[in-house]
């Protein structure tokens, strides 16, 4: 948490647990203040961090994949404590929290048109139904999930700079690095980068079928 001029900002959510295309909702608080402080904003930003590897060195960047602003019109010598309440949809592609890939909410506050103070809060992105199950049915077929992390991916389809990959093991097997791309009528599924997968979403809760198609390409 940020603290300057004895101004701090807090961010609350109802729910740390959230599936893509959910709503986030909860309070900004705005405590403290000193005379003449105007306060103009709060902007509420969803970050994740991916791995760059260039020749020489293996980066960790953070990234900003979804923000809200929130907008205020108070001086701080009216108020000594204010809460804003904010809700906003989360992006349907954001990636999820599971083992190395983390997201955080990290809040500003705008003061006398400069950024006074920032708070990080970690949330956990739940995978989506479609993504579950396929997991699930990947493990029944004898892999396991070992990890998942974001990594750099020049794409001009995507509007970000990263493809989440989820890495699988199976004794005496090859890993298995599968990731995913969300449609509007479909799923695709990628193993191992070269081979393709479609799953409509009006099939995704049937377990046997999505198991016995992904056996039909992964039963190395």
């Amino acid at each position: 948490m940020g603290n300057l001029n004895e101004i701090k900002v807090s961010t609350f959510i109802n729910s740390r647990e959230i599936y893509p295309g959910e709503y986030i909702d909860g309070i900004c608080r705005v405590k403290g203040g000193v005379l003449n402080n105007k306060l103009h904003n709060i902007v509420i930003y969803i970050k994740t961090s991916y791995i760059k590897e260039e020749s020489t060195k293996v980066e960790n960047k953070k990234i900003v994949i979804q923000k809200k602003n929130i907008d205020l019109d108070k001086s701080a010598e009216q108020i000594s404590l204010i809460e804003i309440p904010f809700k906003f949809k989360l992006n349907n592609k954001s990636p999820v929290s599971i083992h190395k890939s983390h997201i955080w909410i990290k809040t500003c506050l705008k003061l006398n048109n400069t950024i006074q103070s920032e708070e990080k809060y970690y949330i956990d992105i739940l995978p989506p139904k479609y993504m579950g199950n396929i997991i699930f049915a990947i493990e029944k077929t004898g892999f396991n999930l070992v990890e998942v992390e974001n990594r750099y991916v020049e794409d001009k389809n995507s509007n970000l700079p990263f493809i989440q990959y989820f890495k699988f093991d199976k004794a005496n097997k090859d890993e298995l690095k599968v990731h995913f791309k969300a449609k509007d009528e479909f799923v695709e599924v990628y193993f191992n980068k070269d081979i393709k997968l479609l799953f409509e979403y009006e099939y995704i809760n049937d377990l046997n079928y999505l198991t016995n198609k992904i056996y039909s390409v992964i039963k190395f």
